[in-house]
This record gives structure tokens, sequence and C-alpha cells, in this order.
């Protein structure tokens, strides 16, 4: 606990309860917002030191185009992770059935709502706000001018 405290500190204070409230939906949404618990371990951490090196060792003579497209196997998987070829098996149908649910219309339903026949962004407030809802100090034309700059300076950094 004294080591989210700390982290807490240093967060936007009104995004500490999102967070917390991602970190409980499993044990995986919790450990990865918890990397400095993990880094803490240091019999993980030492472990997970040596797998990278031993990555890098293998990846550092190889060119990009074969770093990119490097692959393994459910076989290596299962080899890495000490499970039998069945509970492995039932872990990758778990994952694929969760994977064909989530798909971009999922998306698109839970973040947009349709207005007239068109589309726009619903309001999630803290995390999702559309520009129509933020305070009148902001101008509309200029918040849009802002976040249209953004887009562009972003894509200007695309190959």
């Amino acid at each position: 606990m004294t080591l989210l405290e700390e982290q807490n500190a240093s967060r936007v204070p009104w995004l500490v309860p999102v967070r917390h409230a991602r970190m409980r939906v499993s044990p995986f949404t919790f450990y990865r917002g918890t990397a400095r618990i993990m880094a803490t371990n240091r019999r993980a951490t030492a472990t997970a030191v040596r797998s990278y090196r031993r990555a890098m060792a293998e990846y550092a003579p190889m060119g990009y185009l074969d770093v990119w497209y490097d692959q393994f196997t459910v076989e290596d998987l299962q080899a890495a992770n000490h499970v039998s070829a069945a509970e492995m098996a039932k872990r990758v149908k778990g994952f694929s059935s969760k994977a064909r649910k989530r798909t971009s219309l999922q998306a698109l339903t839970k973040l947009v709502e349709e207005v007239d026949g068109r589309y726009r962004i619903r309001s999630q407030p803290p995390l999702l706000v559309p520009l129509r809802e933020l305070p009148d100090e902001a101008s509309p034309a200029v918040l849009e001018e802002v976040v249209r700059a953004g887009f562009e300076q972003y894509m200007e950094t695309l190959p």
C-alpha cells in the first residue's frame, strides 16, 4: 500500500480513483498498474532482466525486418510458462474468445452515440469529454484549432 500511495502523490488527483478502479478488474490489470511493486521484487526483476538480456542478445545480430517478423509458437509460450498442453489450449481458447468480442464495432458503440444521424463522442467524464462540454472560458473555435494543430503535428511524425 505504501508504494501505491507514493505513486498516487505524483499523479493527477482526480484520476487516481479511475486508476484504482481499472486495477480492480483483474490480477493482470492490477500488476499492469503497479510496475513499481514488481520492480521492488528483486527476484522477479532479476528474472526479467535475464530474459531481456537473452532476447536482446538474440535480436542484436538480426536485421530490422527479421526482428519485426519474429514469432513464437504456442509451444514456445507453453515452455516459457511451464504449463501443460491442456492448460495452454484452455488459455488460448479463452484469449481467442475474448479477442473476438473486442472489435472496432464494439469500441464504436462504447465511445460514440448517434445524434441526428451522425456519430459524436459520448461524454464519459472525467476520461472522455467532448469539446462541446468544455467550460465556456475556452472558445470552441480556439479549442478546435488546437486539436486540429495537434493532429497535424502527429500526422507529420508518421512515415
